[in-house]
């Protein structure tokens, strides 16, 4: 009697298993999906789950999953920071950096520098270091409204660095074209550099160069009618 008892639930007992991390993540996906116009409300749930299985895989997919949806706030500061520490490696990595170039965040810019640093894969390498560069710039005009053009050049400085390093040493990458534009830009244009020379007419219809009022605060507008 006992022994049929055991045969008979023997192949109940064996269909029974601890779901994987890939398998509860499928789910939380799926919750994500069914709720797309609140998924952000389920960053909390992403990051609890990224955060007892760090190491693996997929929780480089849920922190990712955090980073490209929420964008901005607490949960993003985490699962940024947690990617930067433990998946800045990961083959997907590629699949952050946009979103992480558009934050403001500085844990954005931390991760960044992760993934430029550890990561192997050139192509990913060549778009942290771009993003980075991008997020330094923008970081730069911030800085230069709360602290002034000084403090501001410090930071243009070390975005300068980063997009010449993509020229350099990633020339076959996509993303040179885009840095060399935006290299030109912050050495031109930036706030606290030289203006470029402008010539033209004044309001009164007097030529004039921008150089000749060197050293006097000049406001200049420019407009036209067609």
């Amino acid at each position: 009697m006992l022994c049929a008892l055991v045969l008979a639930f023997t192949p109940f007992a064996t269909g029974l298993h601890a779901a994987t991390p890939a398998e509860e993540l499928a789910e939380l996906v799926k919750e994500a999906q069914a709720n797309r116009r609140q998924a952000g409300h389920l960053a909390p749930k992403f990051l609890a789950f990224a955060t007892k299985n760090i190491k693996d895989p997929a929780a480089a997919d849920a922190l990712a999953w955090i980073i490209n949806t929420v964008q901005f706030g607490q949960e993003f500061d985490a699962a940024a920071d947690l990617y930067a520490k433990n998946h800045a490696a990961s083959e997907k990595a590629g699949s952050v950096l946009d979103m992480l170039g558009d934050s403001d965040a500085d844990a954005a810019a931390r991760a960044l520098r992760a993934v430029m640093e550890k990561n192997a894969n050139k192509s990913v390498q060549a778009g942290a270091t771009y993003y980075l560069a991008l997020w330094l710039y923008v970081e730069s005009e911030r800085v230069a409204r709360v602290d002034g053009a000084a403090a501001s050049l410090k930071v243009a400085a070390e975005s300068e660095k980063f997009y010449t390093q993509v020229i350099e040493k990633h020339a076959e990458s996509r993303y040179v074209g885009k840095a060399r534009k935006e290299l030109n830009t912050l050495r031109n244009v930036g706030i606290g550099r030289p203006a470029p020379e402008i010539e033209g007419e004044d309001h009164k219809g007097e030529r004039f160069k921008l150089s000749d009022h060197k050293g006097k605060v000049t406001m200049i507008v420019f407009w036209g009618d067609w």
